[in-house]
């Protein structure tokens, strides 16, 4: 299988967090994209929404999207699963649906920011999609103790991927928020600690020359 990425994802990164928490990333590759170009080349045949990540299946079909990547890959291993059954498993697909939710906003209030040429850019925008990430950072923060604290899931690691494409992306506003909810921030800045988050760190991209990737 290969999994078709770019480095500043934070659906991206989710997937790849996971694979290494629960050692399946040897059952893939990743082509990691630097380029728009190598992205309409390759993604667009696998996903024809053009979203990523995607997965390339043995049998040369895509797989997408990031919660589907990561719940097959749950299926891949004998360690402690990352979707729980019984009760749990709503809880955490809330906390995954809200990790997701925060990132979805994040990314349409960055796009509007950086995609459209100023005199066309609406702050009105911005400032609808960073209010309802405030308001997911509120929820945030009411869960750290029974629900992030001390776990391994997906859902912890939607949110622990959203606040790092916050952190990485909207610093600014990254940096108020801190102040109302610091449970939030203290189990953040221990949980990026980890490997698999230090390892998968968003970076700007460096363009390359576009090849294609092995077979």
């Amino acid at each position: 299988m290969k999994l078709y990425a770019r480095i500043v994802s934070p659906y991206v990164r989710k997937v790849r967090v996971f694979a290494k928490e629960t050692r399946t990333e040897a059952r893939f590759e990743t082509f990691m994209m630097s380029s728009a170009a190598e992205h309409r080349q390759f993604v667009p045949p696998l996903n024809p929404m053009g979203k990523i990540p995607v997965m390339e299946l043995d049998n040369g079909k895509g797989f997408a999207d990031s919660p589907y990547i990561c719940e097959m890959l749950d299926s891949l291993h004998d360690g402690p699963k990352m979707f729980p059954t019984g009760p749990d498993r709503w809880q955490v697909r809330q906390l995954l649906a809200l990790g997701d939710g925060i990132t979805d906003c994040a990314i349409m209030a960055t796009g509007e920011a950086r995609m459209r040429p100023e005199q066309f850019r609406e702050q009105s925008v911005i400032d609808f999609q960073l209010l309802k990430v405030s308001r997911g950072l509120d929820a945030l923060e009411e869960k750290v103790g029974a629900e992030l604290d001390g776990k391994l899931n997906v859902g912890v690691f939607a949110v622990a991927c959203a606040m790092g494409y916050l952190e990485f992306r909207i610093p600014d506003f990254f940096r108020k928020q801190s102040s109302a909810h610091p449970k939030l921030y203290a189990w953040y800045e221990s949980f990026k600690q980890r490997p698999s988050m230090i390892e998968t760190a968003p970076r700007d991209e460096v363009s390359a020359k576009t090849q294609a990737p092995s077979s």
